[in-house]
């Protein structure tokens, strides 16, 4: 008998050019084999009368045939056999082509087992078209086909391992399997491939989706666990003097802000690191709660590193700094800012120089070995999730020895992806926007009303508004023949690009200044549009997604997306989030590429809301959380069993999970369980 341990090559009936089919997709071992699950049953457990059989229908039908002719279709020269059949409740015609080997299987009077669809080129016709002949009433796993091994190759070779599965191991201890209707790993896994009754499947379908959850769950808790056993220094200092700040700010923190500081001061005046995730709508005023905290740690004599994902958002967080955090120094360093603000003076800055300032905000170009903070004591990461899973790890140790962390974020992300992603992390969440912020109007418009739209932005800019316009490319693909072909089929699709659009933005709008920005173009050229926009300069700037997170010009109240159905609900929200900054009310146009996307639904879902994080439920419901934007990085795989709309099986799991990694002997068999399934 073959072992779990052993190459699948020792299966019999797996011949090299299958084994070779499987081991391309990482099936090695027999273990790896038996996690291979079906991706359907064929249930022909139970038989159904003739009478009850409707167009469409799967069924297994226990007849006698009586009568039978072959033949050759005279159109395709395929030759074919076709029976009727009967029961005690009716007639039935059945059908199979290329019938050689049924000859002595299929006579009149022979009584059958079939298994197969209703079908038919209208639905009055009643034929059953190859149907299975089948020994007995069975459940049949189908298995995807992989690497050309159809399912009908895989299920013998499947058939080979019914012994061996009883000798999986489970890492779950059985008083918490019976505590939670668990079965155990091996008859979970028996079930799938050979289950006696479809509650047998309902059943291991439930226990395969708690081990996905908890395989998910086990990285973030195991850096909790030992994040908790870590020592820092504690930035106690008298709150006091940050609630001062607090109330010279030129405006009035929410109610969300002051809770969310007073936490953060809370964290900070600890010796373990503080490990905390501040989640804000866009618009919600993260950044003044990201001072605060590096207040506190430079009054406590430490510096404070702030990482941004862009360079737009790094300058914009410096440029706020150097109003709000006076009198102390602030630095900027990114690939191409190297600048210093002391005693009001802003000059360009050396790395020495610039690693020795209060605070220092930056990109990625932070993260260089010639940049060596002295005494680092807290660090701010914003849009977290954009720096990727190993940068992340670097990021926690960034001063040499674990300093305090806060991590924001102004993609909402669903309460069950917050306790996948980030079950290691304290949580703090702001939802109340600023005093005076108006609700964003949505429209989905066609492109047929473009007259009508630009006529009210002609109005809106005449009173003092301004407008983005969000295209999904930089410019018109090249016209080659693949290019010229698609252009029969959209041939809109030329308007999506930054650069033809800003041109016939212009002819549109003769009297107004047309500006573009994108990723391609020098930092210089870029900081020089940001800046003419901010200053009321120019009145429309058409760009890509480079201004979706942190841009902040509080006169705009115009955004335009253009092929808006290409974009996902996070993504739309977050550009959405450019306008409804200041005290005028604020407008978004959705213009999708075609008449066909006027219903999308994830358009039709943005007209009705402002609130992103019912939008982030509803992108987790529609596109599952391998596809959420700005997640992408987060290592979660498509879930096969578990769902992530079920808040309380999530809660669940993960307190069982960390009542495992508690104890030392369950902790070893669950971390090798986890090293052995989890994908890398």
């Amino acid at each position: 008998m073959v072992h779990l341990g052993q190459s699948i090559i020792n299966i019999k009936g797996m011949g090299p050019k299958t084994a070779e089919a499987f081991e391309s997709h990482g099936i090695r071992t027999v273990e790896d084999l038996l996690y291979f699950f079906p991706r359907a049953w064929m249930n022909a457990s139970t038989v159904v009368p003739i009478a009850e059989l409707k167009f469409g229908m799967s069924a297994l039908i226990e007849v006698q045939v009586a009568a039978m002719k072959e033949g050759m279709s005279q159109r395709t020269r395929i030759p074919y056999l076709r029976a009727t059949v009967a029961d005690t409740t009716g007639y039935l015609d059945v059908m199979w082509f290329h019938p050689k080997y049924l000859r002595g299987k299929v006579r009149v009077g022979t009584k059958l087992l079939l298994y197969g669809q209703m079908q038919g080129f209208r639905q009055q016709d009643r034929i059953m078209m190859s149907p299975k002949i089948l020994k007995e009433p069975c459940i049949q796993a189908v298995y995807p086909t992989i690497g050309g091994v159809a399912s009908f190759k895989t299920r013998p070779i499947m058939e080979q391992l019914k012994d061996v599965v009883e000798t999986i191991p489970d890492y779950l201890p059985e008083s918490i399997r019976m505590e939670h209707s668990l079965l155990p790993l091996s008859q979970t896994i028996k079930s799938m491939h050979f289950p006696a009754d479809i509650t047998h499947i309902n059943l291991a379908r439930l226990r395969l989706g708690f081990d996905e959850l908890l395989m998910l769950m086990v990285p973030s808790l195991v850096a909790k666990s030992e994040r908790d056993q870590e020592k820092t220094e504690s930035l106690t200092l008298d709150n006091g003097k940050v609630k001062t700040w607090c109330d010279s700010l030129p405006f009035a923190l929410t109610e969300d802000q002051q809770t969310v500081i007073a936490e953060i001061l809370q964290d900070l005046g600890k010796t373990k690191p503080m490990n905390r995730l501040l989640q804000g709508d866009v618009g919600t005023g993260k950044t003044v709660v990201g001072l605060a905290a590096a207040l506190q740690a430079v009054l406590a004599g430490k510096q404070v590193a702030w990482l941004a994902p862009t360079e737009l958002l790094a300058k914009q967080h410096f440029e706020t700094a150097k109003k709000l955090f006076a009198p102390h120094s602030v630095g900027l360093w990114t690939r191409t800012h190297h600048f210093a603000y002391v005693n009001g003076e802003e000059q360009k800055s050396t790395v020495d120089e610039v690693t020795g300032l209060s605070l220092v905000i930056g990109t990625h170009a932070l993260l260089s070995e010639k940049v060596v903070l002295r005494d680092l004591g807290l660090l701010i990461i914003d849009e977290q999730h954009r720096f990727g899973v190993k940068q992340r790890a670097q990021l926690r140790l960034f001063g040499g020895h674990p300093v305090h962390l806060l991590s924001m974020t102004a993609t909402p992300i669903p309460r069950t992806m917050a306790l996948l992603l980030y079950g290691d992390l304290s949580l703090s969440v702001i939802k109340q926007k600023p005093a005076g912020r108006k609700e964003i109007v949505t429209r989905v418009v066609s492109d047929t009303s473009r007259d009508k739209a630009y006529q009210f932005i002609e109005d809106q800019i005449a009173k003092g508004g301004q407008v983005y316009v969000v295209c999904p490319l930089i410019e018109p693909a090249k016209d080659d023949e693949a290019n010229m072909f698609t252009q029969l089929f959209e041939p809109v699709e030329e308007k999506k690009a930054v650069t033809t659009w800003a041109t016939e933005l212009q002819k549109q709008f003769p009297n107004r200044k047309v500006l573009i920005l994108h990723g391609k173009m020098k930092a210089a050229e870029k900081d020089s549009v940001m800046q003419s926009f901010r200053a009321g300069e120019t009145d429309i700037l058409v760009s890509t997604t480079v201004i979706e997170v942190g841009v902040d010009v509080p006169n705009a109240n115009i955004m335009i997306i253009e092929g808006a159905e290409r974009f996902g609900l996070a993504q739309l929200h977050q550009l959405r989030g450019r306008v409804g900054r200041g005290e005028r009310q604020s407008f978004c146009l959705l213009f999708p590429s075609s008449s066909a996307a006027i219903d999308n639904d994830r358009l039709k879902i943005m007209e009705q809301t402002n609130d992103g994080f019912v939008l982030a439920e509803k992108d987790l419901e529609l596109r599952g959380p391998g596809e959420l934007t700005g997640l992408s990085q987060s290592g979660i795989p498509p879930l096969r069993f578990a769902s992530l709309q079920n808040t309380e099986q999530v809660q669940k799991v993960q307190s069982i999970a960390a009542e495992l990694l508690a104890n030392p002997a369950f902790k070893q068999s669950l971390e090798r369980f986890w090293r052995q399934h989890h994908p890398e």
